[in-house]
């Protein structure tokens, strides 16, 4: 079954994914996921309640200190324990996988005017703008070279992700807001990261 208004994404995932059985529990989250779209692909495929993976990426980020929770969690394939809260297991091998991922490149920290989450925020932007590995070093550079320079990120996903709008494009009166998502105005980071990132998008911002 498929409902009115499911994402492209969301409906490939219906589609191709095996019928569920007690023996497997192996979910795909695709690298740009936001929070809100792991919620409900776990929702539809029937390992969780409405709302209780955001719950639980909150909590997870809150008991391991991090300063806002979109961003934090790595995209990719997991295999879920049989029994148990499914929804903070996901977001516990997640935020794992991120860790992960980002150890080889903390002593790069020391040579950067940029704080971890300050990376991890690029690494999300870098990820909602292209998911091609090749372009992803390039858009980086951009967005590092326009916070040296002081100069608006101008990336209009940040202002989708904080208005919640991905299917049409955005209004004049919606570009020129004080939205604090809103990267064509504000100078500088957004307040988060604006959905899951992956080890590319992770390399390309380091």
């Amino acid at each position: 079954l498929l409902e009115t208004g499911m994402t492209h994404a969301a409906g490939a995932e219906r589609l191709t994914a095996p019928p569920r059985t007690d023996a497997s529990k192996e979910v795909s989250i695709y690298a740009g996921y936001t929070l809100k779209e792991i919620d409900a692909m776990l929702q539809t495929r029937g390992l969780a309640g409405e709302g209780e993976f955001l719950r639980a990426a909150a909590a997870v980020a809150e008991e391991r200190g991090l300063p806002f929770a979109e961003g934090w969690f790595l995209g990719g394939t997991y295999a879920l324990p049989r029994e148990g809260d499914a929804a903070l297991s996901l977001a516990l091998i997640m935020q794992d996988a991120l860790n992960d991922a980002l150890r080889p490149y903390l002593a790069l920290l020391e040579e950067m005017e940029l704080s971890l989450a300050d990376i991890v925020i690029i690494a999300s932007m870098i990820q909602r703008e292209t998911n091609k590995v090749a372009q992803m070093p390039i858009i980086a550079g951009v967005i590092h070279n326009r916070l040296r320079s002081g100069m608006p990120l101008g990336i209009d996903a940040t202002l989708r992700y904080g208005l919640g709008v991905w299917d049409r494009p955005l209004t004049e009166q919606e570009l020129s807001s004080d939205h604090p998502y809103n990267t064509r105005r504000k100078p500088g980071m957004p307040p988060g990261g604006v959905g899951s990132t992956s080890p590319a998008a992770l390399d390309a911002a380091f």
